[in-house]
């Protein structure tokens, strides 16, 4: 068989750059009203604060189970009925955990873009204790944030946070920058792995058995989720991340100030 002539691979390559980049994808939340799905959110925290030169050490874990069902989605917004079944803390005292089985069955209204930008979150309101709960917070940081254009391997974005949240008598203001990276590798089933970095800084103030505190804090943190693009499907996440903070504590004419290192990691599964 003959080499191809010089004239023939001029044409082979003219045609190579002629042709059409391989297509991206458009992530987009989305599914049919009634389609309905099961997550399970496992949280672990390890919060260690000095106070006076003495470390002071508080361990928390967490288990959520709960269904996400749509009960809408139009052009611009999905509508999700979120319905929880679980609700496990451990780490402190019996007598300080409320009995969220209250919650159980109840309706959740979350309102959110096809990007997952969150509008409005709407949970009961005659469920004792959960404002410990913080299901605002949850539920805005829940389903992570996805560009505006079509991504393929390698593709980044990035989106800024802000959240205002009330905990334990303070009011904290929470920024949170995250950038996003599409794994160079597809997977062979379509679905894509996404990794991301996240820096936030919060400030907070308010009062607490008496005395006046003020917080500052810093952090970073790394993690992944992985997302179906066909069938617009969350399919869960890892995270970690690491916040420093300093309470700054005055009351009957004492100041103190308070080192708070704060490490965390959350796992998001979907049940099947």
């Amino acid at each position: 068989m003959r080499p191809p002539t010089r004239s023939a691979l001029a044409a082979l390559l003219l045609l190579a750059a002629a042709a059409p980049p391989a297509r991206g994808q458009l992530l987009r939340y989305d599914g049919r009203p009634g389609e309905t799905r099961a997550y399970a959110r496992t949280q672990t925290d390890h919060v260690t604060q000095t106070v006076n030169g003495t470390d002071q050490t508080l361990d928390l874990e967490s288990y959520w189970r709960f269904s996400t069902t749509v009960q809408e989605s139009g052009v611009d917004s999905v509508i999700l009925a979120v319905v929880h079944d679980s609700i496990a803390i451990s780490g402190v005292t019996v007598d300080s955990v409320p009995d969220f089985s209250a919650l159980y069955g109840r309706l959740v209204t979350l309102v959110m873009g096809h990007r997952g930008d969150v509008r409005s979150v709407r949970p009961p309101t005659d469920v004792a204790g959960i404002e410990r709960l913080d299901l605002e917070t949850t539920y805005r940081t829940f389903f992570p944030t996805l560009p505006r254009d079509s991504v393929g391997p390698g593709t980044t974005w990035a989106d800024t946070l802000v959240l205002n949240t009330s905990q334990n008598g303070l009011d904290i203001r929470v920024r949170r920058i995250n950038r996003y990276r599409v794994a160079a590798d597809a997977p062979r089933d379509g679905r894509l792995e996404v990794d991301y970095s996240t820096t936030l800084s919060l400030e907070g103030e308010g009062r607490q058995q008496g005395a006046d505190v003020s917080l500052t804090g810093t952090g970073n943190g790394q993690g992944s989720f992985r997302f179906d693009p066909g069938s617009g499907e969350y399919l869960g996440s890892q995270e970690t991340s690491d916040v420093r903070m300093d309470a700054f504590v005055s009351a009957n004419g004492q100041n103190l100030l308070i080192p708070i290192v704060h490490r965390r990691t959350e796992t998001i599964e979907l049940l099947e």
